[in-house]
């Protein structure tokens, strides 16, 4: 009789283990059965504007390379004086909607267009392109190098194929590197919510227009100069440059002593920005001035709007 009893409860304790033991399991074999994170972030739809971070996000599907992180740009509204005769002091207000494409290829290297739409036909010269391109490896981060080619020539649309070539050899190759000097000194100073990077950089040009117009070749264009971005607070920033020649005689009259410029600039997608930039003509007071009606004005004010497909 205690045998019979010891062994009831035993198969009733054996039961109640089993029971336990297999809602144990059935909650590991739950566990691994959940999604995946990549398979969740992919799928799941993003409600708040705030969070969305391409054009599949909101429209929330995954189609057609979106939300790879492969195409970004942005639409961007130009606004600046243009010097028609430097004489006569007579100008023209240039007003052009530009559109950005930025294809990054891999890690990155970038391959970017931008097409511009002058709404002011008096305002287009000869000088100033109907479109830009750029190709080659851009790092932001400190202590990395950034190499590529740069063509901001004046490229018009009528150009023929023979057009397009002489003008892509006056784009220039360039390599630079983000140094992060002074770095401490300003966490110090500002507790870490600016940064201040200095980059060295060299270009050249296989090619290169006098002021008369004369397409001229020989060693090419060389150039250096030294960078500085100082992000001042939050995505407020102030820019400028230096720019040194190899030879007077490579540097021509719209060729700068330095350039500048400062605004609000947020990265992100679907966000708006504000800058001002004076890349072209500007000497120093010991210097020659070539066009001394030149000035503030003539920079570019852009009002940005970013977007990532």
């Amino acid at each position: 009789m205690k045998f019979k009893y010891f062994f009831r409860i035993f198969v009733a304790f054996s039961f109640i283990t089993l029971i336990i033991e297999s809602k144990n399991y059935a909650q590991i074999i739950l566990l691994n059965e959940m999604p995946r994170p990549l398979y969740y972030e992919r799928t799941h739809r993003i409600k708040k504007f705030k969070d969305m971070k391409c054009v599949g996000d909101i429209i929330h599907s995954d189609k057609y390379l979106m939300r790879y992180g492969i195409f970004s740009g942005n639409i961007s509204q130009n606004i600046g004086r243009v010097i028609i005769s430097e004489s006569d002091n007579y100008y023209e207000i240039r007003n052009a909607t530009s559109f950005q494409l930025r294809t990054r290829v891999v890690e990155e290297f970038y391959i970017s267009t931008t097409f511009y739409k002058d709404w002011n036909p008096n305002a287009r010269t000869s000088w100033i392109p109907d479109y830009s391109y750029s190709f080659g490896r851009y790092n932001w981060r400190p202590k990395t190098w950034s190499y590529g080619y740069e063509n901001y020539a004046p490229n018009k649309y009528s150009d023929s194929s023979k057009e397009f070539l002489l003008k892509f050899l006056q784009g220039n190759y360039f390599i630079s590197y983000n140094n992060g000097l002074l770095q401490n000194l300003i966490d110090r100073i500002h507790n870490g919510n600016s940064n201040l990077i200095i980059t060295p950089f060299f270009r050249y040009s296989f090619s290169f227009i006098d002021n008369n117009q004369n397409v001229l070749r020989g060693l090419g264009k060389p150039n250096m100069g030294l960078s500085l971005r100082y992000n001042i607070w939050k995505r407020f920033y102030a820019e400028g440059a230096l720019y040194a020649y190899v030879s007077p005689k490579y540097k021509q009259p719209w060729d700068p002593d330095y350039t500048y410029g400062f605004g609000y600039f947020d990265y992100r997608p679907f966000r708006l920005s504000f800058t001002y930039g004076n890349w072209v003509i500007n000497r120093f007071p010991w210097n020659e001035k070539p066009f001394p009606n030149y000035g503030f004005l003539d920079g570019n004010f852009k009002f940005i709007f970013n977007w990532a497909w």
